[in-house]
């Protein structure tokens, strides 16, 4: 590598994995190593990392800031993530005006770090802390006033957010940003969601839907475009813009559905060709998968055009709702407002079939019992967006939106028999051979 050549995202990654693995953080017998892009800049690209068991998943994971600098590949030495108690001390009270009586690690998500926080004097009340290596905190905020004074009390649920004076310059400084937020009780709805009633799975399903349509419905600038959706708080008046796409590193902001399709493709096609362990699968299908996304994307229908671009909580899944403890039903926050987009409507596809699919290790778990009724209960609720769902485009577009998400299989274990392994990446050989199909494109 040349002086003049940096290092890609993806040759910072292998660099960052071979410094983790030589022991940097501990011993890695047993271990996985979890890391997250936390930013970019022209010298250095910054990570999260963390080793984790590969046998359990601890409740807390000590997570560390390590930097790769773009022209020489060097790691930097590990800076661990976490907030001191004076910093704790200082970001609350210039928040929220209170004194901190007492704080403790709460949970840990793949980008934050969690801690739950009460304050002198108000037993009754507690916030929630959160150290966050991927988001723009400081938009996160704007957004989530945004999205609570754009719609009707009750149908998107979210906790009150405390904006901290001074975090943008913060979170540029240190690579972290800090969130101040009501901590709301209840329980996470993907705990308890499987073993729910029918009837009650009917309940929550048409309320998810309300607030899907909500954030469907939520006023963006034109004319609109796909990548990050950006808020910005100008004493009071939040305005919204759109960048290019963080998530996946995609660039943009793009213009045209079939534009973004494309950009989705080649992310994907390239996130196989360096994936490891699935060895079969790619000796079976790398080449033609390639073919497709290289010679074929252009034939994309116009069609996918009409799907509507939206704003979108990318990560709304039933892992970031929380439900009453008494009533499963009773939807009391919706949280980590932290991947959001302007993007097609059908982009957070994932996390609506979790409304309709157990989950699995392979990707794409059963059906719940009676799923057809649960989707009908869902569209039926919002029908302006049914007809949307129903429509030509939307049907092209999760044809090829399916292809990148599914032509990279999930990891499975080198101790299955080939004919196991072709099992668990049954829907990923479908999905794959499908558009195979359809575009004459032969299997190498």
């Amino acid at each position: 590598m040349s002086t003049s050549d940096p290092i890609d995202q993806y040759e910072a990654a292998d660099a960052l994995l071979k410094y983790v693995y030589s022991g940097i953080l501990g011993s890695t017998k047993g271990m996985a190593v979890d890391y997250a892009l936390m930013h970019t800049t022209d010298s250095t690209f910054t990570f999260s990392t963390t080793l984790e068991p590969l046998d359990h998943l601890p409740p807390f994971l000590d997570r560390y800031q390590i930097e790769v600098d773009r022209r020489s590949g060097k790691p930097s030495a590990p800076k661990m993530i976490e907030i001191t108690d004076a910093d704790m001390q200082k970001a609350v009270l210039a928040a929220t005006g209170e004194t901190v009586a007492s704080s403790s690690r709460f949970t840990d998500g793949g980008f934050s770090i969690s801690y739950k926080v009460s304050v002198m004097h108000k037993p009754d009340t507690e916030y929630v802390v959160q150290l966050r290596f991927h988001g723009n905190v400081s938009s996160m905020d704007a957004l989530m006033k945004f999205v609570r004074a754009n719609n009707s009390l009750g149908v998107i649920p979210m906790p009150a957010v405390y904006s901290i004076p001074g975090e943008a310059e913060h979170q540029r400084a240190t690579g972290f940003g800090r969130q101040i937020t009501q901590f709301v009780p209840g329980i996470m709805a993907e705990r308890v969601y499987p073993d729910m009633s029918h009837a009650e799975r009917l309940g929550l399903v048409r309320k998810m839907a309300l607030a899907w349509k909500a954030c469907w419905d939520l006023p963006l600038p034109s004319p609109r475009q796909i990548g990050e959706l950006i808020a910005t708080d100008n004493n009071g008046i939040i305005s919204l813009t759109v960048g290019p796409d963080r998530h996946y590193s995609l660039g943009g902001p793009f213009t045209s559905v079939r534009e973004w399709l494309r950009a989705r493709l080649q992310h994907a096609v390239t996130s196989l060709r360096r994936a490891s362990g699935i060895d079969d699968f790619k000796e079976e299908y790398m080449s033609s998968i390639q073919d497709i996304v290289d010679n074929r994307s252009d034939q994309i229908p116009q069609t996918v055009e009409e799907c509507p671009i939206v704003a979108l909580h990318v990560d709304m899944g039933l892992h970031n709702v929380i439900v009453a403890a008494d009533d499963h039903t009773k939807v009391n926050a919706i949280i980590d407002w932290e991947l959001c987009t302007s993007a097609p409507f059908l982009a957070a596809h994932s996390c609506l079939e979790m409304l309709f699919r157990m989950g699995a290790p392979n990707g794409f778990g059963a059906e719940y019992p009676q799923a057809d009724q649960l989707r009908s209960a869902f569209w039926d609720a919002i029908p302006d967006w049914k007809a949307h769902w129903e429509s030509q485009g939307a049907k092209d577009f999760m044809e090829w939106f399916r292809f990148a998400l599914f032509m990279q299989p999930e990891y499975c274990s080198s101790k299955l028999s080939k004919a196991e392994k072709w099992e668990f990446w049954a829907e990923n050989k479908r999905v794959v051979e499908g558009i195979l199909k359809k575009y004459g494109v032969e299997k190498s």
